[in-house]
């Protein structure tokens, strides 16, 4: 999973970063996705409870995470 969250960061690195970010390299995003994850989560509140009110909140830059949350939450395998 955390490869998988990592590339797709790295591919939308400029949604999350609009401005960029010297610091946001492709390999800190990697070492770094599930933590990225879960502080966009609590950003924008769009954990497993709260997916409905997320439409709302997430900008529209942002919507593929959506997309990304739901495929993930169909696999079966949840390994690194």
């Amino acid at each position: 999973m955390r490869q998988r969250l990592g590339t797709e960061f790295i591919e939308h690195a400029g949604d999350l970063w609009p401005q960029g970010d010297p610091a946001a390299t492709p390999e800190w995003i990697q070492e770094n996705a599930v933590s990225l994850l879960a502080a966009l989560e609590q950003m924008f509140k769009i954990g497993r409870q709260g997916r409905a009110d997320s439409l709302r909140r997430i900008p529209h830059h942002l919507h593929w995470l959506l997309w990304l949350l739901a495929d993930l939450d169909r696999s079966t395998s949840l390994d690194d």
